[in-house]
This record gives structure tokens, sequence and C-alpha cells, in this order.
């Protein structure tokens, strides 16, 4: 996209331009581009009709992926307690025998982590889009701010989110 805003750019000066000639009184910011109007039409045409499944399948990933997260730590909880008294006992044991020998521990299994990257990647991208599509050139300057107040569809986005995870 960004190739052919690059390629169309002498045609979004004729456009700049002539929307200067035409309306002098009116304000000229931001500035016609190809980009922004396929954005625009995106939004209006594609994303609508799609936006209540894209976010709803996005708020039931999220929340499966915490049920998963909070799953993985109850589990390395119980390990690590299982372990911690299995380092007890050993001990224990060393002490009633008074010898030096190794006892070997059971160590925890990590688990196939790489489906859960690729997941947590395909949500961050997505999330990253749809913020992509909801920021102007007015609202970019007050991204790291408290005044930060995103247009559709990234609003939709976050009260969805918001509200499921209370």
């Amino acid at each position: 996209m960004i190739e052919l805003d690059r390629t169309l750019e002498s045609l979004n000066r004729v456009v700049n331009d002539c929307y200067e000639k035409l309306y002098p009184e009116m304000p000229r910011f931001p500035r016609f581009s190809f980009v922004r109007m396929m954005v625009t039409l995106w939004k209006s045409k594609v994303y609508s009709k799609l936006s209540v499944r894209l976010i709803d399948s996005f708020v039931s990933l999220m929340e499966s992926e915490r049920k998963q997260t909070l799953l993985m730590r109850q589990a390395k909880q119980q390990q690590q307690q299982k372990s911690h008294l299995n380092e007890m006992r050993t001990e224990e044991v060393k002490r009633m025998m008074s010898c030096d020998t190794d006892v070997t521990e059971l160590s925890a299994s990590t688990g196939d982590l790489t489906s859960e990257c690729r997941v947590c990647a395909v949500a961050s991208r997505f999330a990253q889009a749809v913020a992509d599509l909801s920021i102007n050139e007015l609202k970019v300057h007050f991204l790291g701010s408290t005044k930060f107040e995103p247009d559709e569809p990234y609003r939709s986005l976050h009260s969805a989110v918001i509200e499921h995870t209370r």
C-alpha cells in the first residue's frame, strides 16, 4: 500500500492542489492520499461487515489464552511445590544416612510453547492492525498519553477486551 501511495504521489498532489484552489477557506489537514482513502473504504465496506465476528473471535482467543495461562501457572506451582517437597525429603534422607550420594530429581516438562507463541503472535498482529486502522495524523501524537481516544475499530476491540476481562 505504501509503495502504491508513493507511485500515486503526483496524483495525490494534483488532488490536494485542486482542493486548495476550490476550497481556500477550508482546512488543508490531513491531506488527501490514496492510502487514507483505501483504509477508509476498507473500514466502511469490509471491516464494518466483519467487525462483530472478528472482535468476538479475538476476545474468545484471549479468554482461551488466559485460561490456558492460568492452568499452566497452577501446574507450574504444583510442580514447584512437589520439587521443593522432593528436595526436602532428599535432604532429610541424606542427613539420616549421612552420605553424599547424588539423588536425581524429577524435572518439570515445559510443554510445547511454539503453538502458544504463534497464537500470541497472530493476536498481537491483529490488535496492531486494528490500532493502525484507528489512528490518524491528529491522534498519533497522543499514543502514549492518557488523553488518547482511539477511533473505530480499535475502540470496539478495546471495550470488548475490557468487558470480558473484568
